[in-house]
């Protein structure tokens, strides 16, 4: 069933290969799935992929991402986070899911914290929540910085339609840590170091591959372009 509040604002449809990070920290056995900000599917056509016979179900911003998504959904609602989510509207996503996955929609919001916690409430205790945000102090964000350039951009870290920034290290801390029974179970970064030309010689693969993951377990804050967390939610006040 597909359902769709006229009085919500239009957003760009958001289509992408998926987020192999975010899926990487899906647990096995999970059965039903909240995909808030699903935009056109592409996370939930890889998780019936990999975890065959399992319910999705997608929170879009987007009437044309309904379309885009549809095929891969059971059921999708057309929601304004910023808005508030009702009683009504959490109890029309039907049951309680074993897993909530946010790919980078948190930061688009004025209180992601508030709609993260709205959201827990349909979560089963010990499911789980995945969560990805781009990471602000990323080193090309920095080297903007250092150059003096702020200016927004249709994509990426410093995408315009972006109301709150987070780093590596604060991610938890700013959407783990202050909600009561949330537990932080894992988080991994996803970036790449500034090796320029050896990215070009074919046989450096083997090389630059074990610089990445050398740079991004010492220094995630500074290499890391968005980090994924997964946390387990054991309930609370």
């Amino acid at each position: 069933m597909t359902e769709i509040d006229k009085s919500t604002r239009l957003a760009a449809p958001y289509v992408n290969a998926g987020n192999d990070v975010v899926l990487s920290l899906v647990p096995a056995g999970v059965r039903r799935i909240l995909d808030v900000g699903c935009g056109g599917g592409d996370n939930a056509r890889h998780l019936r992929a990999t975890h065959p016979g399992v319910e999705i179900v997608g929170l879009t911003h987007s009437e044309e991402e309904v379309e885009i998504a549809r095929p891969y959904l059971d059921a999708i609602h057309v929601v304004d986070l910023d808005r508030g989510l009702s009683d009504a509207a959490l109890e029309a996503w039907g049951a309680p899911f074993d897993l909530l996955l946010f790919s980078h929609v948190l930061e688009n919001l004025i209180d992601p914290l508030a709609t993260l916690r709205r959201c827990l409430t349909r979560l089963q205790p010990g499911g789980y929540a995945v969560i990805a945000v781009p990471n602000v102090l990323e080193w090309r964000t920095r080297m903007k910085f250092l150059r003096g350039h702020f200016v927004y951009t249709e994509h990426g870290i410093l995408d315009r339609a972006h109301m709150r920034f987070f780093t590596y290290e604060t991610a938890s801390t700013e959407l783990v840590a202050p909600i009561e029974g949330l537990a932080l179970l894992d988080q991994r970064p996803r970036g790449a170091l500034p090796l320029g030309p050896l990215r070009r010689i074919g046989a450096g693969r083997p090389l630059w591959s074990a610089l990445d993951r050398a740079g991004l377990r010492r220094r995630p804050n500074l290499f890391s372009r968005e980090t994924a967390i997964l946390a387990r939610w054991g309930g609370g006040s």
